[in-house]
């Protein structure tokens, strides 16, 4: 999902080999999901929220699964205050290191080293992943995401980053870091090159950094860029590895987070 958008959708489903939905009373089940958007809360200034619900499934079809666990991800979101669901606050679980840059952790069931209901941060893409535990088809599910305070106030840290390229730049800078490591002249990465890479992990393990992350992310790019050109190799190597960081310098130096200071 996408954190401004609001929608309703609804999943068919029948048993995939018969003919049974075609029958009078049809073998086939739809369940209907919601979500809202996030929304300024009209009675607790400063709190922004956002809501998905599953609801009960309706029909039945030979072979239907009885319960099942929901997976959501809310893409290019500053991670929340708190997460409920059914009205339950769920804990945070970091993503396990092996898989915190990659989206592929939501499209497996459960997601990795999940045991129950809980809900984590993938600080490459920005975007919030909560697992469910099993629930019966029969009963609605409900998701809800709370940002209080300074989360929902610098709610904006996210979308100007997002704009101009914070993934784009991580993957840039990995490349460029993979060529010079291949360079036998290069005895160690710039250290601004280093911490702009890491801002990812950093996010992954603590949230709650997201702002002053994202705001010092673009300042680590452009000096990996300083320090790139003090670099002792080869001209034509500076010049191609320069191309890599040129586009994304001029806009995230003057992206709208910047000029907030």
């Amino acid at each position: 999902f996408l954190p401004h958008k609001k929608g309703t959708y609804t999943l068919y489903e029948d048993d995939g080999i018969s003919v049974g939905y075609k029958l009078p009373k049809e073998e086939a089940a739809w369940t209907q999901i919601n979500h809202t958007g996030i929304l300024s809360s009209e009675t607790v200034p400063g709190r922004r929220t956002w809501k998905m619900t599953v609801h009960a499934a309706r029909g039945w079809y030979q072979g239907m699964e009885k319960a099942r666990s929901h997976c959501v991800r809310l893409v290019g979101a500053a991670p929340p205050s708190i997460v409920l669901v059914n009205g339950e606050q769920i804990p945070f679980q970091p993503l396990p290191k092996k898989s915190s840059s990659t989206v592929e952790w939501a499209v497996r069931r459960g997601g990795h080293d999940i045991t129950d209901q809980a809900w984590q941060y993938d600080g490459e893409r920005l975007t919030i992943l909560i697992q469910t535990s099993r629930a019966p088809v029969t009963s609605d599910t409900v998701v809800e995401m709370i940002w209080e305070n300074a989360e929902a106030e610098n709610w904006d840290c996210v979308s100007p980053t997002l704009e101009y390229g914070f993934w784009a730049a991580l993957c840039r800078l990995k490349r460029v870091a993979k060529i010079l490591r291949g360079r036998t002249e290069v005895q160690k990465l710039p250290e601004a090159m280093e911490e702009a890479i890491r801002t990812a992990h950093r996010l992954t393990r603590n949230p709650g950094l997201c702002h002053d992350e994202l705001e010092a992310f673009p300042l680590w790019y452009a000096e990996a860029h300083t320090q790139l050109m003090t670099l002792g190799i080869d001209a034509q190597v500076r010049h191609r590895l320069e191309k890599f960081f040129r586009p994304l310098t001029e806009q995230i130096t003057h992206s709208p987070t910047q000029k907030k200071k």
